[in-house]
Order: structure tokens, then C-alpha cells, then sequence
């Protein structure tokens, strides 16, 4: 949209690659993690009577990494009910992709301060099992909000 990707220096491109394939990394991490810890969970309370605590917690951070990171790496290709790039065809791409992308991008930017500010608050509160900060469900957030605002600078159309 703002930047042709193109024009861009290859090592650039090639960060936005090694970006793209540690999301994809991440993607798949999670998905095993909320597998295996939902797996190992039904395990220990129907098989061994012994519930595993830990596992629901385990589960509902890596589905909050699956579901932010994964949103974050799909980004540019949502589909769109209304596809500015399709008006720039008809030479009134301004009167519609403008004021679209400022929404967007004003959007963006309110999702990345507040996440960064809930962040900063919840990092000295522990999550009541595995006593990590709760900020671990909000630095996913944080992680949408920048490369959705990267995407949507680079989005084609």
C-alpha cells in the first residue's frame, strides 16, 4: 500500500521472510502444545485419577499465541468485504483506499497501545499455576497490532 515490496533492499525482503517463517514456527509449536497438554490433561484425570493442573493453563496461552500470531500472519490475505484495490482500477482509489487504510491503521494503533499498556500492567501478576507474569496473553496482542501494521504498509492494492 505505502511501499512498493519490491523496491526494497533484499535483505529487507529477506527479514520479512525469516518474520514470515518464524510465525509459522510459532503456529505450529502451539498447535502442539494445546494437543499435547489437552491430550496429557484427559490422561492424567481419567486415566491416573491425579489430575495435571497445569495443562488448561498451558492450553489457553498457547491458543492465545495460535490465535493473535497465526491472525497476525494472515493478515494481508482476510478476505475484504470491501476491496479498495479494486476502486483504484476506476481512478477513485483515493476517495476510498485513503480514508480505508487511516481507519485501519488508526485501529492498529489503538490495539497496539492499549495491549502494551495491559502488558505493563500485568507483568507483575502471576498466572495461579505455572506462576508465569499474565502478561504472556497480551505480548501476542502486541505481536498482531505490529506486524498487522507492517502488512497493511506493504499489502498490495
Amino acid at each position: 500500500m505505502l511501499f512498493q515490496v519490491e523496491r526494497l533492499p533484499p535483505i529487507v525482503r529477506r527479514l520479512g521472510r525469516a518474520v514470515s517463517a518464524l510465525e509459522k514456527s510459532v503456529l505450529a509449536v502451539c498447535l502442539f502444545l494445546i494437543i499435547a497438554s489437552v491430550v496429557w490433561g484427559v490422561l492424567t484425570r481419567y486415566v491416573s485419577r491425579v489430575p495435571a493442573p497445569w495443562t488448561g493453563e498451558l492450553a489457553s496461552i498457547s491458543f492465545c499465541w495460535l490465535t493473535m500470531v497465526g491472525a497476525s500472519w494472515l493478515y494481508s490475505a482476510h478476505p475484504r468485504l470491501f476491496d479498495p484495490g479494486k476502486l483504484a482500477a476506476h481512478h477513485h482509489w483515493p476517495v476510498a483506499t485513503i480514508p480505508t487504510f487511516a481507519l485501519e491503521v488508526v485501529v492498529l494503533v489503538f490495539v497496539l497501545v492499549y495491549a502494551i499498556r495491559q502488558s505493563l500492567v500485568n507483568f507483575d501478576n502471576a498466572t495461579s499455576i505455572l506462576q508465569v507474569p499474565t502478561s504472556v496473553y497480551y505480548f501476542p496482542i502486541v505481536w498482531f497490532a505490529l506486524a498487522s501494521l507492517v502488512r497493511a504498509a506493504f499489502r498490495k492494492g
